[in-house]
């Protein structure tokens, strides 16, 4: 798996409970090869303008995102999570894709 790889994990919710949920891969982290990601959600309703991403039908990663409807890339929703509990890569973001959504988060957070 590589950046802009987008996976199924066990990820972490603002609840503390545990959802299989899709996510992208912003960062490897070494030593010990953790992810840095970001959750990607299907409640569209929840966009967040300039800092959420929307992948729809007309977006040219729709086809290769491996998910089967729209969705939004919440690049403010990120955690650091270890290969164990990764269950799948499932798609990927083009590069240009991918930095714009590193790009979106680096703006919110110099703002």
């Amino acid at each position: 798996m590589k950046e802009g790889s987008v996976i199924l994990a066990s990820f972490p919710q603002a609840d503390r409970k545990i959802k299989l949920r899709p996510a992208v891969i912003l960062k490897i982290i070494p030593p010990f090869d953790d992810y840095l990601v970001c959750a990607i959600s299907s409640q569209i309703h929840n966009y967040v303008e300039g800092l959420d991403i929307l992948i729809d039908e007309s977006h040219v990663d729709f086809n290769y995102w491996g998910l089967p409807n729209a969705g939004i890339v919440r690049s403010g929703m990120i955690t650091m999570i270890s290969t164990e509990i990764i269950k799948g890569r499932i798609g990927e973001l083009s590069k240009e894709t991918y930095l714009q959504v590193v790009d979106q988060l680096i703006k919110f957070l110099r703002n």
